[in-house]
């Protein structure tokens, strides 16, 4: 469902590129401060139920994600950047009233960081001594294509969450004892939007790749060198490990949501939703 929305935004707009999270035609009536995401509508109707909002959260982010172990991942094209950019712009524009809603969120972008982050960070390390010698001609797979896209995605994610972070006011300690299955303290309690410039949209500047394509060889090895310094950042500040922890302060490396699996909807029920409810939401954000 939000891949058709993606694609029909795509048919409006033309170049992948060009695509935005955002509705424009939100923009024009609602606060200028508080641009409206394109799924708004959408994720308003799974909002009323913990258990289906935040299943429908949790999709979303592994929307972002990618799986190095199948054979698609080689394609240097599986990874479509404009798609998880268009998947974190409307995360960063949905309206959360609630601390849940914006911890939960966080908790599964740090997740991701945490697994598929961790595992390609280590992979890029191990690659860089031989970027000079790429750089002046020697050609490489189309893993190593491949593996700097998913670079890209995976800095989005980074982006995503100090958004997040910052414009609803939340700490780090706050999201690193986060559990979702114990959330009762923050279950209720309602959270503050604050725009803090950029027209209270997620800026780029720290992914340009989000933005622009990477069509050579230099462009791949800058966005590696960036990539692996925004993971070293994160591994220094949880002392070794980009993983989260649980209330007693002891790192585990995190998954999904720890709430039992007959309460969550499964991913058919929650398309049949989004396909149900998606061609109204895509008119709203014609």
């Amino acid at each position: 469902g939000v891949r058709k929305a993606y694609e029909y935004q795509r048919q409006v707009r033309g170049r992948p590129e060009d695509v935005s999270g955002y509705d424009s035609n939100a923009d024009l009536h609602e606060r200028p401060d508080r641009p409206a995401a394109c799924l708004q509508f959408l994720y308003s109707l799974s909002r009323t139920r913990r258990t289906r909002r935040n299943e429908l959260l949790s999709l979303l982010v592994k929307a972002c994600d990618f799986d190095s172990g199948t054979a698609a991942y080689a394609d240097a094209n599986s990874t479509d950047i404009p798609f998880v950019r268009f998947v974190a712009e409307n995360m960063a524009g949905l309206e959360f009233k609630y601390l849940d809603e914006v911890l939960h969120v966080i908790y599964q972008v740090s997740s991701v960081i945490a697994s598929s982050g961790l595992n390609l960070y280590q992979q890029l390390e191990s690659e860089a001594k031989d970027d000079g010698d790429i750089e002046h001609g020697v050609s490489k797979s189309k893993l190593w294509w491949q593996a700097s896209r998913a670079s890209v995605c995976i800095g989005i994610l980074f982006v995503l969450r100090e958004f997040l972070k910052s414009h609803y006011g939340v700490t780090e300690s706050r999201c690193t004892l986060y559990n979702p299955s114990d959330a009762t303290s923050v279950r209720d309690k309602a959270v503050a939007w604050s725009a803090q410039g950029n027209g209270g949209r997620i800026g780029w500047s720290s992914c340009p790749f989000a933005l622009q394509r990477m069509e050579s060889v230099t462009d791949c090895i800058r966005q590696r060198k960036r990539f692996r310094s925004m993971m070293a950042e994160s591994l220094a500040a949880s002392e070794g490990s980009p993983v989260l922890a649980d209330d007693s302060g002891n790192f585990v490396s995190g998954g999904r949501s720890d709430e039992p699996s007959d309460a969550l909807l499964s991913a058919e029920e929650l398309e049949m939703l989004t396909m149900d409810d998606l061609d109204e939401a895509s008119m709203r954000s014609d």
